[in-house]
């Protein structure tokens, strides 16, 4: 009885797969795609945080902790397209939740250059995402205003239902691909805008 597995076999897939590798990159969003307003938000989005990230590191180029995670965000913004454009929907989900994360590092982090460098230190320096939140919900400037508060438990529930994606929390939430044609399924791209321009733009 023939294996699947023979050396025979083994290399023909390897062929296919190789073959596959450069059509699965191909993008599979459409110039309509570049058209949509929630993309046309999501470029402007971007452009603002460019331009707060380079105002804020020239006033404070000394004081790395308090602008980095803004770099940060704007970089998961970038790879979030080419992901996205090229069908990789649950690696383009979990920049977005990056996205989440870097915002209240951000938070956190812009006063706490001690904790920051701790970070930075090569030891497992980790601050729990919901102790991130608490301290947004306490923050001396903010805490009394509900706007912040209600954007807070949104985003907070927004990194809740990602981290769905991220550990494979059911059968809606994993991929379940046997091959790299399945990887490249229809992208919602509308939505998957919106939903990134309402987690960073409120």
């Amino acid at each position: 009885m023939s294996s699947i597995f023979n050396s025979e076999n083994i290399k023909i897939d390897l062929e296919n797969f190789k073959r596959e590798i450069f059509n699965t990159n191909n993008i599979i969003g459409s110039p309509e795609t570049l058209e949509l307003p929630s993309f046309k938000r999501y470029h402007k989005l971007l452009y603002t945080l460019a331009l707060i990230q380079l105002k804020v590191s020239e006033k404070h180029s000394d004081k790395v902790h308090k602008f980095v995670f803004l770099k940060e965000i704007q970089s998961d913004l970038l790879m979030f397209i080419p992901l996205l454009f090229q069908g990789f929907k649950n690696s383009a989900l979990i920049h977005q939740r990056k996205i989440i994360e870097n915002f209240y590092n951000h938070i956190f982090y812009f006063d706490h250059k001690i904790e920051f460098e701790k970070l930075n230190n090569g030891k497992n320096e980790y601050t729990p995402i919901l102790s991130l939140k608490e301290y947004l919900n306490s923050y001396p400037l903010t805490k009394k205003d509900k706007n912040i508060k209600s954007f807070n438990e949104h985003i907070f529930n927004e990194y809740t239902e990602l981290n769905k994606v991220v550990h494979s929390k059911g059968i809606d939430f994993m991929s379940l691909s046997n091959n790299l044609k399945e990887i490249k399924k229809e992208i919602d791209f509308k939505n998957h805008f919106e939903n990134v321009n309402e987690l960073t733009s409120k």
